[in-house]
């Protein structure tokens, strides 16, 4: 009775891990008004990455808020990515995320900015790292990589639609 009793509590707990590891954690604002259908026009297509860090490291592997031109854009969550059309024009990226950093391991929020241009009829491959500064916390930076950096990435991570009603776009075989 005792070995039956931990067969189904070993069950129920793989059929919860499942469910959990089914929920992706990034969300993307649709209604950031720099986001365009793909129907609305020749836009630029923005693959946003965040792979998978070597270790667990508490606050960091919560998403990470990305704010577009002083608009909250998405939520990234580790090991996901998704991809957004966006009107084409020079853009300042806000990479948030909370730390433990100093002496007493105080919890704070570390900001960074960067700086993109985005072509009408381009695609481009965006990718938030986490950094480890030791006592000064973890940052995130943000770069673009080429197609086949970006390809490699991908395998390995898991793709997030837009919306619920949307498949996700995977990586392109070719650029354009």
């Amino acid at each position: 009775m005792v070995k039956l009793r931990g067969i189904r509590l070993g069950g129920v707990a793989a059929i919860i891990a499942l469910l959990v590891a089914g929920c992706s954690m990034t969300k993307v604002h649709r209604e950031h008004p720099l986001v365009q259908a793909a129907a609305e026009g020749v836009g630029a297509r923005v693959y946003f990455l965040r792979p998978e860090t070597e270790r667990r490291m508490g606050f960091p592997d919560n998403p990470v808020r990305l704010v577009l031109n002083d608009e909250p854009l998405m939520s990234l969550g580790r090991g996901e990515y998704t991809v957004v059309n966006l009107v084409p024009r020079d853009y300042s990226l806000a990479v948030s995320n909370e730390t433990e950093a100093g002496t007493h391991w105080d919890v704070k929020t570390i900001t960074r900015d960067y700086s993109f241009t985005f072509q009408p009829g381009e695609t481009y491959f965006v990718v938030v790292r986490a950094v480890d500064g030791e006592f000064r916390g973890v940052h995130f930076v943000a770069e673009t990589v080429d197609i086949g950096d970006a390809q490699r990435l991908a395998a390995r991570l898991r793709a997030v639609s837009v919306s619920s009603d949307q498949q996700i776009e995977r990586i392109p075989l070719t650029k354009g």
